[in-house]
């Protein structure tokens, strides 16, 4: 069990230790301190447990679901830099489900875990370049 996770408060490097949980490499539950008073935390789930991917395989309604690149029920994370997040979440092999884009709300991409989870990572327009 992890008080907290160094050096994953650099969130570049979240991805890849979310993907390191998800694939099994850590058990139980970790930690991860964002910035002064920010917390992710992340558990093992149930045996019985279907992430969006495996529900899918048995599921027409959840495959439809997962042909969209939206983040419907996911994770949206801010970044300092999303291009730098970007490229190093593709170097990890994320499954990434849209280029990094500008929009009236800053910079952003979208891209899924192991499991099917979609995460859209965002640079606040005051940052964005």
């Amino acid at each position: 069990m992890f008080a907290a996770c160094e050096p994953w408060g650099d969130p570049a490097a979240w991805f890849p230790f979310v993907q390191d949980v998800l694939a099994g490499l850590w058990e139980d539950h970790a930690e991860m301190e964002i910035g002064a008073d920010g917390v992710i935390m992340l558990a093992e789930p149930s045996p019985d447990y279907q992430g969006p991917a495996r529900h899918a395989e048995t599921c027409e309604a959840a495959r439809r679901w997962l042909a969209l690149p939206y983040v419907i029920d996911g994770a949206h994370v801010y970044v300092d830099d999303v291009d730098a997040h970007f490229a190093q979440a593709r170097e990890s092999g994320a499954t990434i489900l849209s280029e990094p884009a500008d929009s009236g709300h800053g910079r952003s991409y979208r891209a899924a875990d192991l499991e099917g989870h979609r995460w859209m990572f965002d640079q606040r327009p005051s940052a964005a370049t």
